[in-house]
């Protein structure tokens, strides 16, 4: 999916916005070679493997200032793709999906971290870092920081997600077995009534039926 991505266009776009999101998070400095450093960037790809869009971290990029400082040579070779994906895979369950892109931009070497939303289940800490037990879960924040999950409403948001998900392909799965028309559009308008096991469609034939039943002579 980060291939429908300009990694250039994304980075400018959030300069220009002057602050970060909950889909954008810029680091100054990560050499995944050092734990104390590779963990700041584990925090923000384990918040948004849980968000409901792609996630970008650009490391080379000031987080205050958002100027681009670059990242020296020594410390681009080790971002390699396979290498923090394995070193995210250990600590992190279900592993979430992360692109690893290395490019220049304005002559300075950037990496660009690109991590996609959990299709099953959340992401949460398998073995404790920094301080973070295992079981620990995070999000981000409107403010644009990745914190654990702390409120009910956090943890509502990533259950809703899983219902929807769910609920979706099963909607998609009958539509294909009737081959309705009807009930892809029920189900893509009124996703409530989806989750209840009833579309619009559905409820009036319950209705009619039920009605027929008792002008049914016994």
């Amino acid at each position: 999916m980060d291939a429908h991505f300009d990694l250039i266009a994304v980075l400018n776009r959030a300069r220009q916005q002057g602050n970060e999101s909950t889909t954008v998070e810029f680091k100054h400095y990560v050499d995944p070679s050092k734990n104390e450093t590779f963990f700041l960037l584990l925090k923000e790809i384990a918040a948004m493997a849980n968000g409901e869009s792609t996630g970008f971290v650009f490391i080379g990029v000031h987080d205050k200032s958002h100027e681009v400082v670059g990242v020296a040579d020594k410390i681009f070779q080790r971002f390699d793709g396979a290498n923090i994906h394995r070193k995210v895979s250990a600590f992190l369950t279900p592993p979430p999906t992360v692109h690893v892109h290395r490019f220049e931009f304005e002559g300075k070497k950037v990496v660009g971290v690109v991590v996609e939303p959990f299709e099953e289940i959340p992401t949460f800490v398998s073995q404790g870092f920094a301080g973070y037990s295992p079981g620990t879960i995070f999000v981000r924040t409107p403010g644009g920081e990745s914190e654990p999950a702390s409120t009910e409403h956090d943890i509502r948001r990533m259950c809703r997600r899983i219902v929807d998900k769910h609920v979706m392909q099963a909607a998609d799965s009958y539509r294909r077995y009737i081959g309705s028309a009807e009930l892809r559009d029920d189900a893509a308008t009124d996703l409530p009534a989806v989750r209840s096991g009833v579309t619009k469609q559905t409820a009036k034939e319950h209705v009619g039926r039920k009605h027929l039943q008792a002008a049914s002579p016994t």
